[in-house]
């Protein structure tokens, strides 16, 4: 497609990757790899010719390497894709028709399936201390029907026409390039939750964020995520935390501080009694308990992915 610039970033998922780059049509596409150890720039190099890589020394994780990608694209329109979608025939053209003819769009997301077909809930909510509270202790159904209470999860798969949403998900986000010339790029100290910013910056500046579900992209969800869970699990912590900083006020990231406190001392004790029984069950309880010391003070940048 002419006009668009797909930016990839990638750590260690070289199968899916190239799946991905076969889906693609022919575009300029530009692929960030974060200091993989699978092989995936030679890979790509060797497969998909045309493609530019960026192979990083280091891992500077998603949004760092993101905005690496964008600061070379050509094209007038960006989409940040993950290395585990796979673009169905003719969602991409649906989107950019949508940001031609809406300019007050600001950015457009794709119905996200899993591989059986099922929709996934990638539009979300802006979160907020219950939110936050029900996701970490299972209350969802219990508090979903207090008054004012805002779920996290968008009924996406309800959805059938184009629909405005506070976020979705960056696995798949398309926008103008001139949007990251207004808002900035992503916050590369959000890592996990730079989506989310992104996207409410882009409401506060005037444009929707809008759902498109005549778009469909599959997604095998989470690759890199559970290839390292200390970087997985400590950052959607962190950051949910830094997030009511720069957004909330300061009983917000009070409240989201004790709140992860709380749920990941629950964490490192249960998982600590499983681990024996498991090498995954070992590896998260060392992960709540790298995060557990971090949670008054995180840092700026917990890693990457």
């Amino acid at each position: 497609m002419t006009g668009l610039s797909i930016v990839i970033v990638s750590y260690n998922a070289q199968e899916v990757l190239l799946r991905c780059l076969a889906t693609l049509p022919a575009a300029d596409v530009i692929v960030v790899d974060n200091a993989s150890s699978d092989g995936s720039a030679a890979a790509v190099a060797e497969r998909f010719p045309a493609v530019r890589m960026v192979a990083n020394d280091r891992n500077e994780g998603f949004p760092v390497a993101c905005n690496q990608g964008m600061k070379m694209a050509s094209g007038e329109t960006i989409l940040l894709l993950n290395p585990d979608c796979e673009v169905r025939p003719g969602a991409l053209e649906v989107m950019a028709a949508y940001l031609a003819e809406h300019p007050e769009a600001g950015i457009v997301g794709p119905r996200l399936v899993y591989a059986d077909g099922s929709v996934q809930h990638s539009a979300a909510h802006r979160p907020d201390t219950w939110q936050i509270a029900a996701e970490y202790f299972f209350l969802e159904r219990l508090v979903r029907r207090v008054p004012g209470y805002v779920p996290k999860a968008y009924p996406v798969e309800a959805f059938t026409a184009p629909t405005p949403v506070d976020s979705l998900t960056g696995a798949a986000l398309m926008f103008r390039k001139d949007l990251v010339d207004r808002i900035g790029p992503l916050d590369p100290e959000l890592f996990w939750i730079e989506d989310i910013d992104f996207c409410q910056r882009t409401t506060a500046a005037g444009q929707s964020v809008v759902y498109l579900p005549q778009a469909i992209f599959v997604h095998h969800s989470g690759v890199s995520a559970r290839k390292n869970y200390t970087v997985s699990i400590s950052n959607q912590i962190f950051n949910k935390i830094k997030y009511m900083s720069k957004h909330g006020r300061f009983a917000d990231r009070l409240g989201v501080t004790l709140i992860s406190l709380v749920h990941v001392l629950a964490k490192v004790v249960v998982l600590s009694v499983m681990a024996p029984f498991g090498q995954v069950y070992a590896a998260k309880a060392r992960a709540y308990r790298y995060t557990l010391p971090r949670l008054f003070c995180p840092p700026a940048r917990g890693g990457g992915l």
